[in-house]
């Protein structure tokens, strides 16, 4: 270009030249300048220059005006240009063309003055500008680059031929004597150095619109600044210092798409369809310092709105993967230009660095300024659908999270304290139509309405420190059962967020892994490129929270039923609420930060934080249960929606191909280390107080009491180790009583008193080891009971309990169910992802006092112990349990002791690598000796001692593995010493009618509950109706398997006892009550026993039993009652009491050989009929049974007589319960586990009497051992065979009864509890 222009160049300068001379010479000296006027105005103007062979570059100027009035003392101009383009084009004929290139400049207004004042010049100007629009493309940078190949080298050619004509005639003028000295005596306008200007400028900008946008996306990221002005002046302030004010009326930024279209010059905002955009207005002001006050600094920031969604995450990765990818194209194609701007860019930013190396101040920026920022509504909104946009306006009708605050204020004085205050800040579920919230009708709302800061900094070289207050007051938080489904769309649009920014950041890695060497730390490794560490300081932070009140109101929506009962005001509200008060609450933090700098050193950051729950009392009702019921019931919809969702949109596996390395490479994160941070954490929580109330249907309440606690947390953040949790505390008593009840006089009181516990979790470390938990707990627990204040507990559990809303929870049957199903086989989980735990839970002692009316009876416990383990696999449970003791003073007073019992199991998990163990759980029970000896008043009735027993269950899954129409064997073991036992025979009626009077305690506290709680009196009507649940079935532990079960929702089982006691030694008095000089002592001795008993299901499903009993024998002895009775009054020990007893005319009775009997029966309903088969093998030796005189007759009168009372006391109770008839024990157990429902609703074997019926019967009679009668009574000896041989007769029926009965009775209990500790197998 050089060559071109270089003649016209020459000729323009010798023009200038000529002009100057003559100008020079013909100037007068101190000539009076005269008022001079220039307006100039141009229509339009352009200016174009032939760059290269086929490229123009074009100044197109609209309308320009220009105008200057006034001489150099005084001085007004005015400039207006209007709209100018400057462009690149082909041809000298403007036209627009794929590879031209143009760059639309603003109109500009200025308009201005320059006065003399005082000596000192004044500038008064007013700048405008006009709109600004642009669109950033990759294509546009390609431009640049191409314009910048063509026309550096030739504009740099011209500004150094400018440089040096330049330099050349200054040199002449100086050359021909035109000094400073001569210039200065000309009436020119003379700046004095120690005169700075002053100013006062005004800057306006209509708009600034820039656009970054690709070819090949629909989105656009826009940048708007609208209606921009600012003030700069140093008038009228000290030392003219700068006082400054900036505005911005809408500043926005934003993702949406705008087409391909250039940008609008409107105005007003651009409300397009947008998926997230933020805007806001602004103003900046500093007032500089004078000599009263320091700089000020105001920021303030209005109508701050934001709406944010996981979709523009997606469309943003577009955005720049498009441009990544285009950068990455043109680096290759314009290698050489662009090696080229950076080097030339690198040299200017060093040039400014060099100039900006000046010595820099120790102090803080704002430790000469005060600061005050105010933003004003703030409204940040989240749409909870995915796939959302805005739309053309804020106002839509989509649900979203809104967060707002009306206003936010801080004060920084001088570095030194700063002031920080929220007003009204709310965090509520609702359709944004706009960013207020106190104006949106929703309960789902967290509203805070004043947040208050004070804070206090101080800093040395080596240490920083913050000390600051904050509280808060009138805090409420209001939620409605549909919070659960806000919950659930935000944690959905977090995964879909967290997936999105997943996919950029792998985009991100998988780019820079093609180009490695562009990465930023290799800029930083360059040793070209030296790094100056910063002198570091310690930071030390303190601060102290307060939280003065706060309420929260759960809403719920009211049933049918409880509307009816509203009255009409109460009828116009949509929700209706409970309402919680929270305490007062007090938080202290510390934190410390490193003392060095050195990243690998071991120190590491400490944080510190108390906090405190000042005392509390709330009172809640029953109405608060439809809020959680609701809640749960969404949960439950929720996750089977889910769950039904994830089955039908379930992928097929796929054969995806291999990973490219580069994209392996990529996905490889390099894990530094990071600055560890020790985190402790107090907690303690005072006095407080929680009132469970049954207003308005009864007074009964529950009253929760806290005495005090605290805890402590300790982590470590930034490096996997030990995270663990540890407290005390004093005490937690609960009371359970009427409201006019007097103190003291509780239904129920139960508490903890000294409560330590800690709680220990260890991650993986990545080293194989396996993670685990600990748990260590030690308290000690005492309760209280008063039976004539049971109504209170009757009432408390049919309005909270028994009346609250039903869960949509899956029932059992439907458990049931879902175990019949068949399921994939699963692959075992690694050992690294199975939790151990450890376990250790000790009470030191449990009391239990308990007024029964007619006694006082008092429980203790010491110690209990409780130890688990577990690997993930197997759990192994130990409970061990010291000594027991029950204690009773009264009517009925004794004592009840046990020396210990240990409770041991061993559980395979449902997470077990191995499914082929035939052993899911095996329980063991062991415990020591049992004595207790109970008194009716002053007369001791029963004394017994039960020597060691030990229980053993295990069961066997193994035939059902391979078969599931096979029955799970289960095994129950009980092996127990003798028993020995001397019972007051006929004072057991009169101690059963004091034990009777207890259950009519009970009778008539449901009477009184009936008369103060309606709610009572319609649930016990309602469970009256209501027919009786069946019983759950054992849930099927081999699911995992992948098995395919039978339809039956049941698992069959077969179950067998082996039953083995010592022997039984028991002493009877005959005697009546009231008297002791008369009667007899029975003793019977019965050796050992062993009982097998097993059954199972036929084919048909009906129950099958087979009974073996061996009784090694039978012995019967009688004495004189009266001095027995007498030694037996100053014994304890209940062998040596029946010895002692046995030796004042000691006769013997009967004695029987051993008895081996087989029973096989089954059982068929539709009547109840017992089908059986019975045998009985008698052992050698023979029978004695000695006929005494009149003996027989008075143990048949005692017998008798004794019979006789307990049916009277039956008959006494069944008429005091309005039954017709006394209750009769059913012994028919229809497949062990469930009760049968007959077609009307009632259950079999309630009015069915179960028949016995001997399926040999006639074939042949049961043997009789040979006795040898001896005696003086030969007509009683003649009287007792028939009698034999009836007993014998009726044998079957009572080993049935008095055996195989009891034994299915314990097999019951120990299935029940086998069913409590089977864990669920289903995966």
């Amino acid at each position: 270009m050089s060559s071109l222009y270089a003649s016209t160049i020459r000729d323009l300068q010798t023009v200038f030249n000529s002009k100057t001379a003559q100008t020079t010479s013909t100037r007068v000296p101190n000539t009076v300048s005269a008022l001079v006027s220039v307006d100039i105005a141009v229509e339009a103007l352009q200016l174009q220059i032939r760059a290269a062979k086929a490229l123009w570059l074009r100044w197109d100027i609209g309308k320009l005006y220009g105008s200057r009035q006034g001489d150099n003392s005084d001085c007004r101009f005015a400039l207006k240009t209007a709209p100018h383009v400057i462009g690149a084009y082909a041809s000298m004929r403007k036209q627009k063309a794929t590879d031209s290139s143009a760059l639309r400049l603003p109109s500009i207004s200025i308009i201005g003055s320059i006065q003399s004042k005082i000596g000192r010049p004044h500038l008064l100007a007013n700048i405008e500008l006009g709109f600004f629009t642009g669109i950033l493309k990759p294509v546009v940078l390609d431009r640049l680059l191409s314009l910048y190949q063509q026309l550096a080298a030739d504009i740099g050619q011209l500004v150094s031929d400018w440089r040096s004509d330049v330099a050349d005639a200054i040199s002449k003028r100086h050359a021909k004597g035109l000094s400073a000295a001569s210039i200065e005596s000309t009436p020119t306008f003379h700046v004095k150095q120690d005169s700075p200007l002053l100013f006062d400028v005004h800057i306006g900008i209509s708009g600034l619109r820039l656009g970054l946008r690709a070819d090949d996306v629909a989105t656009t990221l826009l940048f708007e600044a609208l209606a921009v002005k600012g003030r700069a002046t140093n008038q009228d302030t000290e030392e003219t210092a700068l006082r400054w004010r900036a505005k911005v009326d809408h500043f926005g930024l934003s993702l949406g798409h705008l087409g391909s279209q250039a940008l609008s010059d409107d105005t007003g905002p651009i409300r397009t369809h947008q998926t997230a955009y933020m805007v806001l207005d602004a103003e900046i002001q500093e007032v500089p310092a004078t000599a009263r006050s320091t700089s000020k600094l105001n920021i303030s920031l209005s109508r701050v709105h934001t709406v944010m969604h996981p979709e523009a995450m997606s469309e943003l990765a577009d955005l720049l993967r498009s441009w990544m990818s285009d950068l990455h194209v043109l680096r290759d194609h314009r290698s050489e230009e662009v090696a080229e701007v950076k080097s030339h860019t690198n040299k200017v930013l060093k040039r400014l660095e060099s100039a900006e190396r000046v010595e820099h101040s120790d102090v803080s920026w704002f430790a000469n300024r005060l600061v005050f920022v105010e933003i004003s509504g703030i409204g940040i909104a989240m749409p909870l659908v995915e796939g959302a946009a805005v739309g053309d306006s804020v106002h839509s009708d989509i649900p979203a999270l809104l967060y707002s605050i009306r206003m936010i204020s801080f004060q920084n004085r001088r570095n030194e304290t700063a002031r920080f205050n929220v007003q009204n800040m709310a965090l509520q579920f609702s359709i944004p139509e706009h960013f207020t919230a106190e104006f949106h009708e929703t309960v789902n709302c967290m509203n805070l309405p004043s947040i208050d800061m004070e804070c206090q900094m101080s800093s040395t070289p080596d240490t920083w420190q913050l000390s600051a207050h904050c509280s808060a007051t009138d805090f409420k938080l209001s939620l409605s059962p549909d919070i659960a489904d806000g919950i659930y769309k935000l944690i959905d649009l977090f995964h879909h967020g967290k997936e999105r920014i997943s996919n950029l950041e792998a985009q991100y890695k998988s780019e820079m892994a093609k180009y490695p060497h562009e990465s930023v730390s290799s800029k930083y490794d360059d040793s070209a490129s030296p790094i100056t560490a910063r002198p570091s300081q310690q930071i030390s932070v303190r601060m102290s929270y307060t939280f003065n009140s706060g309420i929260v109101e759960l809403h719920r929506e009211v049933s049918d039923s409880d509307r009816r009962m509203m009255n009409a005001d109460l009828k116009r509200g949509r929700h209706w609420h409970d309402t919680v008060v929270l305490p007062t609450v007090s938080l202290w933090m510390d934190y410390t930060g490193p003392k060095g700098n050195d990243a690998i050193s071991d120190d590491s950051e400490e944080s510190d934080a108390v906090l405190l729950f000042n005392a509390s009392r709330n009172l809640l009702r029953p109405s608060i249960l439809p809020f959680f019921v609701q809640v749960v019931n969404r949960m439950e919809s929720r996750a089977k929606r889910k769950v039904s969702y994830a089955a039908l949109s379930q992928p097929p596996d796929l054969d995806l191909p291999p990973t490219p390395a580069s994209q392996q490479a990529a996905r490889v994160v390099a894990k530094t280390p990071a600055q560890r941070i020790k985190l402790r954490f107090t907690l303690r929580i005072d006095r407080s107080r929680l009132r469970l109330s049954c207003a308005p249907d009864s007074n009964a309440y529950v009253d929760l009491k806290w005495e005090s606690g605290g805890f402590l947390a300790n982590t470590t953040i930034g490096r996997e180790g030990v995270t663990a949790v540890a407290g005390t505390i004093s005490g937690v008593t609960a009371y359970l009583r009427h409201e006019f009840a007097e103190e003291g006089r509780s239904c129920i009181e139960a508490g903890a008193k000294d409560m330590a516990f800690s709680v220990a979790y260890r991650p993986e470390d990545g080293s194989g080891h396996q993670k685990g938990l600990s748990i260590v707990l030690d308290t000690q627990l005492s309760g209280q009971f008063r039976l004539d204040q049971f109504s209170a507990w009757l009432v408390f559990a049919a309005v909270w309990v028994d009346s609250a809303p039903p869960l949509d929870l899956p029932p059992k049957s439907a458990i049931v169910e879902a175990a019949t199903t068949s399921a994939p086989i699963l692959a075992p989980a690694p050992s690294h992802e199975k939790l151990a735990i450890v376990a250790l839970v000790r009470f030191r002692s449990i009391d239990f006092d308990a007024n029964v009316g007619v006694t006082n009876a008092k429980l203790e416990l010491t110690p209990v112990v409780l130890r688990t383990l577990s690997n993930g696999e197997v759990t192994e449970v130990d409970l061990d349990i010291g000594v027991t003791q029950f204690t009773a003073m009264g009517d009925i007073s004794g004592e009840i002791k046990s020396e210990r019992i240990n409770f041991h199991t061993n559980r395979q998990s449902s997470r077990a690598a191995s499914h082929s163990v035939p052993t899911v759980l095996s329980m063991a029970i062991d415990a020591g000796d049992l004595t207790g000896a109970l008194y009716l008043q002053d007369l001791r009735v029963i004394v017994f001692h039960l020597e060691p027993a030990n229980v053993r269950l295990e069961d066997n899954w193994m035939a059902f593995n391979e078969d599931p129409n096979s029955q799970v064997i289960l095994a129950f073991t009980v092996q127990t010493g003798v028993f020995r036992s001397v019972i007051r025979l006929l004072a057991i009626p009169s101690l059963l009618n004091k034990v009777y009077s207890i259950t009519n305690t009970f009778d008539s506290q449901e009477r009184v509950a009936s008369q103060r709680s309606n709610t009572f009196k319609s649930t016990k009507l309602r469970k009256s109706t209501e027919p009786s649940p069946m019983t759950a079935a054992i849930l099927n532990t081999a699911r995992k398997a992948g098995q395919s079960l039978p339809s039956s929702p049941h698992v069959r089982t077969s179950q067998t006892m082996k039953f083995d006691l010592g022997g039984i030694e028991l002493g009877i008095f005959n005697s009546p009550m009231t008297d002791d000089q008369r009667g007899d002592f029975y003793r019977f001795m019965i050796g050992k026993i062993e009982a097998d008993l097993k059954r199972r299901l036929s084919r048909e499903d009906l129950p099958l039993r087979d009974l073996s009993l061996l009784v090694s024998y039978v012995i019967w002895e009688t004495s004189d009652g009266p001095k027995a009775l007498r030694d037996a009054a100053v014994m304890r020990i209940v062998k040596e009491m029946i010895e002692s007893a046995s030796k004042h005319g000691r006769r013997e009775i009967a004695k029987l050989p051993s008895m081996t009997m087989t029973m096989s029966s089954i059982e068929e309903p539709r009547p109840s009929v017992l089908l059986y088969d019975f045998d009985l093998i008698w052992g050698e030796g023979d029978g004695d049974f000695s006929i005494l005189p009149y003996f027989f007759e008075q143990a048949y009168k005692t017998f008798d007589a004794f019979t006789k009372g307990l049916e009277q006391e039956q008959i006494t109770k069944a008429k005091r319960r309005g039954d017709d008839l006394p209750p009769r024990r059913n012994t028919s157990t229809i497949r062990f586990d469930q009760d049968y429902i007959q077609n009307d609703g009632e259950p079999w074997g309630e009015n069915d009497q179960l028949t016995f019926k001997d399926r040999s019967e006639g074939q042949k009679p049961l043997p009789v051992p040979r006795l040898k009668l001896l005696g003086e009574g030969t007509r009683q000896a003649v009287e007792l065979l028939p009698r034999i041989n009836e007993f014998s007769q009726q044998l079957p029926v009572a080993i049935h009864k008095g055996v195989t009965a009891p034994l299915e009775d314990g097999m019951d209990l120990l299935l029940r509890l086998y069913e409590k500790q089977l864990p669920d197998r289903a995966p």
